[in-house]
């Protein structure tokens, strides 16, 4: 994405497709952006944050890939607390 639209319009055809039904955080694109600076998001990086709006799931690369288990077992586990 180059800008916030494109960003919205992503994640917003993610929703869509997947019927996700969690609150989605979007960080702006800028180059200013205090997301990417304090939690160095680039260039792919996932965070789970829980209903308590803290981060329950840091994602780490592993042999420079991400364990998708992982990373679903967090989103399950975020999903079961905010129900």
């Amino acid at each position: 994405p180059k800008c916030d639209a494109d960003r919205i319009h992503i994640a917003n055809d993610f929703i869509k497709a997947t019927e996700y039904r969690i609150p989605l955080l979007i960080d702006p694109v800028s180059k200013q952006n205090p997301f990417s600076e304090v939690y160095c998001s680039w260039p792919i990086r996932f965070y789970v944050i829980d209903h308590m709006k803290k981060l329950s799931y840091i994602a780490e690369p592993i042999e420079g890939s991400f364990p998708l288990e992982l990373i679903r077992n967090a989103l399950d586990d975020a999903i079961q607390q905010c129900q």
